[in-house]
């Protein structure tokens, strides 16, 4: 059987009173971890594998977040989170199904690896907060400077502007 979520696309499943239906999944989105995926095995060849999914009622948007591959890179198609519409996840819109990951519309770049999300109920789905896991292993003049215990942040995101940088990895 297909499954309900992968490490590279997103699927939905047509849900009934809390009862999943036995429809068949369907994907929505394609190609979140372009360049980590190796097929032979069926996960991610290398990078973080969690996929950090939340819907904004307020403006009917999927957000999406794929952490990066690595403890610092510059792939700016990872570390990253996109949007898309409930209506294109629907299948309501003109768009077609699945939609690849890299034409959905960036709200933040530099964001690590955004394991946590969540829409501000005052803000009248404008703004979004995230939590970001900070990179492991850091070494400095041949010490491990995190003690394995990486430093983490929270980001606000302003949901009315896109392709704002946070940072990562500079």
């Amino acid at each position: 059987p297909k499954p309900s979520s992968a490490a590279s696309d997103v699927y939905k499943r047509q849900v009934v009173s809390r009862i999943a239906v036995t429809a068949p999944p369907v994907q929505v989105v394609s190609d979140l971890s372009r360049g980590s995926w190796s097929a032979a095995s069926g996960t991610t060849a290398h990078g973080h594998y969690t996929r950090t999914l939340i819907v904004n009622a307020h403006r009917n948007e999927l957000y999406i977040q794929v952490g990066s591959i690595g403890n610092v890179d510059t792939d700016e198609y990872r570390s990253a989170i996109r949007r898309m519409s409930i209506l294109d996840a629907r299948g309501s819109s003109n768009a077609s199904l699945p939609i690849d990951f890299k034409h959905l519309a960036r709200v933040a770049k530099g964001v690590r690896n955004t394991v946590g999300m969540s829409i501000d109920p005052y803000s009248s789905g404008t703004v979004m907060y995230g939590v970001d896991n900070g990179p492991d292993n850091a070494q400095r003049y041949g010490a491990d400077i995190s003690t394995d215990n990486p430093g983490e942040e929270c980001n606000r995101f302003d949901l009315t502007q896109n392709d704002v940088m946070y940072g990562y990895p500079y």
